[in-house]
């Protein structure tokens, strides 16, 4: 990643990441820090349930595989308790069928695991400051598919 990069993470960035391996908090962490942008670990996504209310999750990274509740799960947790938190979601690699459950539970954005980097922080930066499009854009599919 170029450095940069790093000047795009604005200060007001505050990011949840939900995975029980701490590789990609690892590779985030110094760039937040660096850019004084705030970012948070959870093992799983019963930690941050119980860690966090509605309004102090602000943007989510999460494997949609997880131990006991799923991402897909947390997405629907989440908007039930009333958070409009944008939601980007890791699933393994080649697992479409995973992938077509997150994107239809409302996740901002599926990326293959091991996510990108300069795409998981363009998509984090886009729809954590994206205010009212990010919210519609993160909104769950009907059961028409629209």
């Amino acid at each position: 990643m170029p450095d940069g990069a790093l000047m795009l993470i604005p200060s007001d960035l505050d990011v949840c990441v939900v995975d029980p391996d701490p590789v990609l908090y690892n590779t985030l962490a110094p760039l937040f820090h660096s850019a004084h942008a705030r970012l948070r670990r959870f093992s799983t996504a019963e930690d941050l349930l119980a860690g966090c209310g509605p309004g102090d999750v602000h943007c989510v990274v999460a494997k949609a595989l997880l131990p006991g509740i799923s991402g897909i799960e947390l997405i629907d947790r989440l908007r039930r308790s009333g958070s409009s938190a944008p939601v980007v979601l890791v699933v393994p690699p080649d697992d479409v069928d995973t992938a077509v459950a997150a994107m239809r539970s409302g996740a901002l954005d599926v990326l293959e695991a091991p996510p990108p980097i300069s795409r998981l922080l363009h998509t984090l930066m886009a729809s954590c400051n994206g205010g009212e499009k990010s919210r519609r854009a993160a909104a769950p599919l009907d059961s028409n598919g629209a």
